[in-house]
């Protein structure tokens, strides 16, 4: 509890060492754990988040909660292959938890791995129907280019919790992309623009460090509202609160692309791919059936499949 006010107060070096004390004094504190690697965050550290996530994997390794943790880092910076292992670890962990199947559903299909992902999703909603696991499923169903699929799962998506602004995002998309209703979609994105705003303001109203994934991704919403100057200003604060993101690298892209600037777009793209940007999106989504007429654009996809080239791995650049 100290650790908590103290972090509130921002002062955070003070709060680290009583989370340090708890989680010596008890190691079977959870929450002392994932709120010490939450104040690293806060101080801009993410590879000392992740060390306070691998540590308590190792003293704890029964338990899903650390393995949950280090899944999530690994999405946040992008890293698609460590993140569905910790995933998957998560899950032989805690098999009846609907929100491994989600964790892992969402990775697989940034991998490409489709049919997987739906299977591994439909596990989830079947153990608890929840927002997270119909969008993902959504996702899942847009990729493979599945319209009804995909409007119905985003769809049902609302019927349980109070979705996101990312679930507004998706439908909209699904809309805009394959059913070409810009009408619909324009409502879907204004929705997503308005809680991702309020995410924001309550970011930092409680002192927390800026997700950059926030602002990144309404800057890919903001051109298809007729909106360019916003779109400029939420991607130079994304970019400006961590450039070597690769999700942020690869929102730069497809803002840029919007704008019309498709050199710029490429350029911030190949930075996302050679960051470990999963290219099955790339290859696979209709967001980008305009770029397939790009040479750079089809050069990263030849790339990808090269004989000579591995996988996007956590080692194989920044991020």
């Amino acid at each position: 509890m100290l650790g908590e006010i103290l972090g509130y107060h921002r002062r955070y070096e003070e709060s680290l060492a009583e989370y340090r004390r708890a989680c010596e004094q008890d190691p079977t504190q959870d929450d002392a754990w994932y709120r010490c690697g939450r104040i690293w965050q806060r101080l801009g550290d993410a590879g000392q988040e992740r060390a306070v996530y691998a540590a308590a994997s190792k003293l704890r390794p029964h338990s899903f909660r650390p393995f949950w943790w280090l899944g999530s880092w690994e999405a946040r910076e992008g890293h698609v292959e460590a993140a569905i292992g910790e995933f998957v670890e998560m899950i032989r962990r805690a098999p009846d938890y609907e929100k491994g199947y989600a964790n892992l559903g969402a990775m697989l299909v940034q991998q490409g791995e489709y049919r997987r992902a739906i299977d591994t999703l439909k596990i989830a909603v079947s153990l608890r129907p929840t927002y997270v696991a119909f969008g993902n499923l959504g996702t899942a169903y847009f990729n493979s280019n599945r319209l009804t699929e995909a409007v119905d799962a985003y769809n049902q998506a609302f019927q349980f919790g109070t979705p996101d602004y990312t679930t507004w995002i998706n439908l909209g998309d699904a809309y805009f992309w394959l059913r070409d209703r810009p009408d619909q979609a324009r409502e879907a994105y204004t929705q997503a623009v308005r809680l991702g705003h309020e995410q924001m303001l309550q970011r930092a109203r409680s002192g927390s460090s800026v997700n950059p994934r926030i602002p990144a991704d309404l800057a890919t919403v903001f051109p298809k509202l007729g909106q360019p100057d916003s779109a400029r200003a939420f991607l130079a604060q994304a970019i400006a609160a961590d450039s070597s993101n690769t999700w942020v690298q690869y929102c730069a892209a497809l803002t840029h692309w919007q704008l019309g600037d498709r050199s710029l777009a490429l350029t911030w793209l190949e930075r996302a791919v050679a960051g470990g940007y999963s290219i099955a999106w790339l290859r696979d989504s209709p967001v980008h059936r305009e770029w397939r007429q790009e040479a750079r654009f089809r050069a990263l996809l030849a790339a990808a499949h090269s004989p000579s080239t591995s996988d996007p791995s956590p080692g194989g650049g920044d991020k």
